[in-house]
């Protein structure tokens, strides 16, 4: 179904959470089949810190085929990590008490959430170092979750019913 917004698509609740069942199932099984095959093959993992200076709080939410992570830092802000620990707080909003960076593409592309200065949810793109706000339908709290390399962003709404919707937002 479409909006009305040329740059958004809503998408049924019920869809959504089939979907995120279905994956988590095949990402599952993929697991396992995958684990059987390098545990017979001697393929050896390693595994690298990301920053020791995040608290043990702090939540991973999405890493880009450059190895590129993005996340919460466990005090209420975001971060960037490319080989070093980047506060992005400072490139959203200084003032901002709280913020999430939910997604990261392979152009580095970042999207999220925060709160500014006077306490309104805002949503945001951080795309070469520029913040673009992401606009979603007034009155309706947004999440985006994950941005792809068309710069393509999916998320969830609530409507004014308290609904919640999954939607595509492009630029």
């Amino acid at each position: 179904n479409s909006s009305g917004d040329s740059g958004l698509e809503d998408l049924p609740f019920g869809r959504e959470n089939t979907w995120r069942f279905n994956l988590s199932l095949a990402v599952l099984a993929g697991s396992i089949a995958v684990s059987s095959v390098a545990a017979a093959a001697g393929v050896r993992y390693s595994l690298t810190p990301l920053a020791p200076s995040l608290t043990p709080s702090a939540q991973m939410r999405d890493m880009n085929d450059r190895g590129e992570v993005v996340g919460t830092d466990g005090t209420g802000g975001s971060f960037l990590w490319n080989g070093q620990l980047i506060d992005l707080d400072t490139l959203i909003d200084p003032a901002s008490p709280v913020s999430r960076a939910t997604g990261i593409n392979d152009r580095s592309d970042i999207v999220g959430n925060y709160t500014d200065g006077q306490g309104v949810s805002r949503n945001f793109l951080l795309s070469d170092g520029a913040v673009i706000p992401i606009q979603v339908i007034a009155d309706r709290a947004a999440f985006p979750m994950a941005i792809n390399n068309r710069r393509q962003v999916v998320g969830w709404a609530h409507d004014q019913q308290g609904q919640r919707h999954g939607f595509i937002w492009r630029r």
